[in-house]
């Protein structure tokens, strides 16, 4: 019984909040409606060239990519550039006893690294190989011109680097700055060395290739980044059996700030296991198969027939 009388209070309370609401609504007048602003137009993206390498870059695009730096015995250098290996001999073993490489200790050899792109420059790999584990080797870049100072990057102390790994320490990072800014002629901007070439040029002096190889060169085609803030970056890889991903990143000065290297995973041959084909004949995994003719499986019972 008490359900049935609150009913009726319910329902008296529902109408009088919808008569509020009514008054509310007339007294208001109609209900407003906000204008919405229309939506600006949209601008079409207007693609920009890119910026000019400018006065301070440190490298060129015109020329033709030399991607390969040959490493040529001492028995191929050129009579003029004995010479000036010679000459520089010298101060070759006071920078190299600063570091405790001592050139008169042991059989040491060199070798050039024949960059094409550094036409003013005599680059130079020496080698000591005392057996497996035990192995000396440093570089050097010598003016041909006498214009310029020797640049000593020390690679390897009996197996171990003598600072940071040579192709990201500051030793050669700022060898290769000052040899770039001698190389580079301001009466000639076409002297400046060509991306690419200068790209693998820093990997046989920071040690690319070991002292069995025969070439320094580019397993990919590299890349060359610009932005638009004047900075610039090459990407490049090195090296066949043992693959190095490389990084040189410059500022808008054309100033080598940093470069890296890391080792990449290369592809590895697996033995696939034996296929099997029709019933229960398979071929097998090893063995040269090449010239044979399969045999047909008969498709009644899945057996060979015998060879005739």
């Amino acid at each position: 019984m008490a359900r049935y009388k609150i009913l009726p209070l319910v329902l008296i309370l529902a109408s009088g909040f919808s008569k509020v609401i009514a008054q509310n609504a007339t007294s208001s007048g109609q209900l407003k409606v906000r204008e919405i602003p229309p939506t600006p137009e949209r601008k079409e993206r207007v693609l920009r060239p890119l910026p000019p390498l400018g006065e301070h870059a440190p490298f060129s695009l015109n020329g033709d990519s030399s991607q390969v730096v040959d490493v040529l015995p001492e028995s191929a250098l050129s009579e003029q550039d004995k010479m000036i290996e010679e000459n520089a001999e010298s101060t070759i073993r006071e920078r190299a006893a600063l570091q405790a490489l001592d050139l008169s200790s042991g059989q040491w050899s060199y070798s050039e690294l024949a960059c094409k792109s550094f036409p003013r420059h005599l680059f130079l790999r020496f080698n000591r190989n005392n057996g497996a584990g035990d192995e000396s080797a440093f570089t050097v870049s010598i003016p041909r011109d006498g214009n310029g100072r020797i640049r000593f990057i020390p690679l390897l102390r009996r197996g171990y680097s003598l600072w940071s790994p040579t192709p990201v320490n500051a030793i050669t990072v700022g060898s290769f700055n000052h040899i770039l800014a001698e190389e580079r002629s301001d009466a000639d901007p076409d002297s400046r060395p060509e991306w690419a070439s200068m790209a693998v040029c820093y990997a046989a002096l920071a040690g690319s290739g070991g002292p069995d190889a025969e070439s320094v060169e580019l397993s990919r085609p590299p890349m060359l980044h610009i932005s638009f803030s004047g900075e610039s970056s090459v990407d490049f890889i090195t090296g066949n059996h043992r693959l190095f991903h490389w990084e040189m990143v410059f500022d808008r000065k054309g100033i080598l700030k940093k470069a890296t290297r890391r080792a990449m995973r290369s592809e590895e041959a697996r033995v696939l296991k034996p296929t099997v084909i029709g019933d229960g004949t398979a071929l097998p995994a090893t063995g040269d198969s090449s010239g044979q003719t399969l045999p047909a499986t008969n498709p009644q019972n899945g057996s060979t027939p015998p060879q005739q």
